[in-house]
């Protein structure tokens, strides 16, 4: 920035400070008569801060090196003025259905040291539309929500539950395992599903000394606090349970290769569910999702090409969870189920194989990768390390485990362990 440029900006900002602190502190793009309504006074005076903002379908938001400058300039009283504006303007507005004005919200009052009033709004907005938060909306509320400690202890076990579940998706662990162990719960429920995410935390570090272990130790004592909550007679207590011993038998599936333990608890789990697994998405999810693993379990140790008789086996599992996958529309789940049909039909060097059940699936594109790369790996990498490289990384699982779903990134890194 030239002298002369920080000069016009420090004179705008004398002249307007709270107009100019508005801009600075807000990351949407505001219109001029409502910054000259927060700042009380006439919107045309604000044709000085023109040259420093972008104009975004006839708003203004500030440019980033101009904004900056004006936060080193103002004053912090009339920073912090800046932020209470914006506030109140946003909550003019329903924010619980607009994701983006809540998140402003919440960093406006993490930025006041209000970390109450940012967990109250979280909470309400949770209430009125959380079913609809995506991976990433969640991921951006973490985020603020790691600037608070007050925040993080206001918010309500579901939301916190599940902002910290999707920082656990996108690898974030070094965060949230301090702030789930931090988490003081009473209910069994609540105990177990703490316990299954920290064993998903350690899990996705499972490379580090003690790691795994860890790992082990969490996802056995989510298990038992599961069966506690069925003995108090919980609110779906029961299919929790199924799902985190259904990420037990994960853990024994990729880490200790106990094939044939992890299928007798897969079989076991698809029984149970079987009656009701056309219920809900939770309880068809966990029985496509056994399913694919039990076929895995079968086709992971045969010998190559696999024998007639292992193959449909393995394949009678897949059939099943598609099934079920295609009923309730679980397009995560149902990839993962043609990945290992695509991986079934390679080992036995079959290619004349049904066409894989969901219109323009990517997983004929991705084993035909697995295949290029298999005959001709990158130099200095190892043909059999690579392919299982490539194996894990494109058959990332979605599966259920901690509340609604379990991590989808941690099957790569198993795959590799």
């Amino acid at each position: 920035m030239t002298d002369m440029a920080r000069d016009q900006i420090e004179a705008v900002a004398r002249a307007q400070p709270l107009a100019s602190a508005i801009l600075s502190v807000s990351e949407r793009a505001l219109a001029t008569r409502d910054i000259g309504r927060l700042a009380g006074v006439d919107a045309a005076r604000l044709a000085g801060l023109d040259p420093f903002c972008v104009s975004v379908g006839g708003q203004r938001v500030l440019a980033e090196t101009a904004r900056r400058t004006m936060l080193e300039l103002l004053p912090h009283e009339v920073i912090d003025g800046a932020h209470r504006s914006c506030i109140t303007m946003l909550l003019d507005r329903p924010i619980a259905y607009d994701f983006g004005a809540l998140v402003e919200v919440v960093r406006h009052h993490v930025s006041l040291n209000e970390g109450e009033e940012a967990a109250e709004a979280i909470n309400a907005a949770w209430l009125a539309a959380g079913s609809g938060w995506t991976i990433s909306d969640r991921a951006r509320l973490f985020d603020q929500a790691t600037q608070s400690r007050i925040l993080l202890d206001g918010l309500d076990v579901a939301p916190f539950f599940s902002i910290c579940e999707a920082a656990i998706v996108l690898q974030q662990v070094e965060l949230v395992g301090p702030i789930l162990n931090a988490r003081f719960l009473r209910a069994s429920d609540e105990k177990a599903q703490k316990h299954a995410m920290l064993s998903e935390c350690f899990k996705a570090d499972a490379a580090r000394p003690g790691a795994q272990q860890e790992m082990r130790r969490h996802a056995e004592a989510a298990v038992a606090e599961a069966q506690a909550a069925v003995g108090a007679n919980s609110p779906g207590a029961a299919v929790q349970l199924l799902q985190y011993r259904h990420n037990l038998a994960r853990i024994s599936q990729y880490f200790d290769h106990d094939y044939t333990g992890a299928l007798a608890i897969y079989e076991a789990i698809r029984e149970e569910i079987r009656p009701s697994a056309y219920a809900d998405s939770t309880q068809g999810h966990l029985f496509a999702a056994a399913s694919r693993n039990a076929a895995e379990c079968v086709l992971d140790p045969a010998k190559r090409p696999l024998d007639a008789a292992v193959s449909e086996r393995a394949e009678v599992f897949v059939q099943e969870g598609l099934e079920v996958a295609q009923a309730l529309r679980l397009a995560q789940v149902a990839m993962d189920l043609n990945y290992t049909r695509a991986r079934i039909a390679e080992a036995a060097n079959d290619n004349q194989r049904p066409p894989l059940s969901w219109p323009n699936c990517p997983m004929a594109r991705r084993t035909a990768a697995i295949r290029f790369w298999r005959q001709s790996p990158p130099t200095g990498w190892p043909g059999t390390r690579f392919a299982r490289a490539a194996d894990a990384s494109f058959g990332m699982m979605h599966e259920p485990g901690f509340g609604r779903c379990a991590c989808s990134s941690t099957r790569g890194r198993n795959g590799l362990s």
